[in-house]
C-alpha cells in the first residue's frame, strides 16, 4: 500500500510542474446513440480515487484538487477513451485485477 501511495503522490507532484492551462476539468461522460456527452456532474470521493488510479495506470498526467480531477487537454479531446476509462473505474472485476491497491488515497495538491 505504501509503495502504491508513493507512486501516486510522486506522479501528482511530477505532473503538477506542468502549466495549469495544459489541464482541463474531467467531467462525466455518457454514451448516447453513438455520441459521447459531457455531463455537468461532480465525481464523488470514491469515484475520484478510482478514476485517478485508472488514469495513472494508463500513464496519464493528472492533477487532483478538492476532489476534482484535471487531465491533459490532449487526453480530454478523446471522449471515447475517457468513457472507457470511467467504465473501467466502475468495473469491479477489471479494477481488482489491474489496480494494485484499490484503497489508495489521493491527496489534494494546490
Amino acid at each position: 500500500m505504501k509503495q502504491f501511495t508513493f507512486i501516486i503522490i510522486a506522479s501528482l507532484m511530477l505532473f503538477s510542474c506542468k502549466k495549469n492551462d495544459d489541464f482541463v476539468l474531467l467531467k462525466k461522460i455518457v454514451a448516447d446513440e453513438g455520441q459521447y456527452i459531457e455531463r455537468e456532474e461532480y465525481f464523488d470521493k470514491d469515484e475520484v480515487i478510482k478514476l485517478s488510479s485508472v488514469l495513472i495506470y494508463y500513464g496519464e498526467s493528472i492533477k487532483v484538487v478538492n476532489d476534482s480531477i484535471f487531465i491533459s487537454k490532449k487526453s480530454y479531446s478523446d471522449k471515447n477513451y475517457l468513457w472507457n476509462i470511467q467504465n473501467k473505474s466502475n468495473d469491479s472485476v477489471w479494477y481488482s485485477t489491474h489496480i494494485l491497491n484499490p484503497e489508495v488515497e489521493v491527496f489534494d495538491t494546490k
